[in-house]
């Protein structure tokens, strides 16, 4: 008896607008470590940002927040992790119901 893993179909349907599909771009990333294809699909959607959450990165971060004196923090900055908090449409239509989408990214910055 086999117990191995065997190949199975996938398929994975997406409903999209003719004109989100005219507007859409993919991309082919090239990957030189792995075997597997990498694809970015570019669109635009509507939205609006609603918020934005920032802390430090980490306990070192923190620490330099919290302790380091002003003249050092410009040589040494906080890094910071921040996520943008947004209201995103992704039909297209503002009035219909929304989506809440939060990203985020590495800041580098002052101590405010």
């Amino acid at each position: 008896m086999d117990i191995g893993p065997e190949m199975m179909e996938f398929v994975h349907k997406i409903k999209m607008s003719k004109k989100l599909i005219e507007r859409m771009k993919l991309e082919k990333v090239d990957d030189l470590f792995a075997t597997k294809a990498i694809y970015l699909v570019h669109d635009f959607v509507y939205g609006h940002q609603l918020d934005t959450i920032k802390y430090p990165l980490n306990w070192k971060e923190a620490f330099k927040e919290r302790w380091l004196p002003r003249w050092l923090l410009k040589a040494f900055p906080v890094k910071y992790k921040v996520y943008d908090i947004r209201r995103l449409y992704p039909n297209m239509e503002p009035e219909e119901e929304s989506v809440i989408h939060a990203s985020s990214y590495v800041e580098e910055g002052r101590n405010e």
